[in-house]
């Protein structure tokens, strides 16, 4: 995504420029915004912080242009829009009309430090993809927030089986649980309230995938 271009109709404009190249797979997810501090951002994980953007509590206006020039999405949100303070204003699926105000809805899951939203995974009600384009297996965003304290989020879109592990230092596990593939997407929440605090692995395994993440447990 560098050199891609972030902008609206009133000449707030951002181009996109990186130290690392940025790619974003198939069905991925990318986070910017305008605040990379996670202290004081609500508790995002953000992939890029932008500067010189900024969108409007009412109506505004949100275009991507990639290296080329071209639009690849763009909408226009209006007053009357489902827009609440503290919440994701998200669209109900990937596949819909992102220029009908029927189309989106305020989020009701809880992430970081009391927001609702679901940063760097799927929207909560997601039903856009059509089986035969689904991947096959999981996807696992980024657990969030992290490091935590109290509980952390770790969004889940399961294609078959999965079982989650949390692993101490010492590799014990200290915590699983079993999702079925009849499940599309799922937010799964540990909260180890009786651990300590430190260093701890989740391991996400399918019968044909596996992948690990750090998360550090504040206490």
């Amino acid at each position: 995504m560098n050199d891609w271009r972030v902008i609206d109709l009133d000449g707030d404009y951002h181009h996109i420029e990186a130290s690392e190249t940025m790619v974003l797979p198939t069905y991925g997810f990318f986070v910017l915004g305008n605040n990379g501090d996670f202290a004081t951002n609500g508790g995002v994980n953000l992939d890029y912080t932008w500067s010189g953007y900024n969108l409007a509590n009412t109506d505004d206006e949100i275009i991507l242009h990639n290296d080329l020039g071209e639009t690849v999405d763009s909408v226009a949100y209006l007053a009357g829009w489902p827009l609440m303070s503290g919440r994701s204003t998200s669209l109900i699926s990937s596949s819909a009309d992102n220029s009908i105000a029927g189309n989106w809805f305020s989020a009701s899951t809880v992430f970081g430090m009391g927001d609702k939203g679901t940063p760097g995974a799927l929207n909560e009600n997601e039903v856009g993809l059509a089986s035969e384009n689904r991947p096959v297996g999981f996807q696992l965003a980024d657990p969030y927030p992290n490091p935590f304290n109290g509980s952390i989020i770790l969004p889940v879109w399961m294609g078959q089986q999965t079982e989650i592990e949390i692993f101490n230092l010492r590799g014990q596990a200290v915590w699983r649980t079993r999702l079925t593939g009849d499940s599309e997407q799922s937010f799964i929440t540990w909260s180890p309230q009786t651990l300590a605090g430190g260093l701890y692995f989740a391991r996400i395994k399918s019968d044909e995938s596996l992948k690990t993440f750090k998360i550090t447990y504040l206490k």
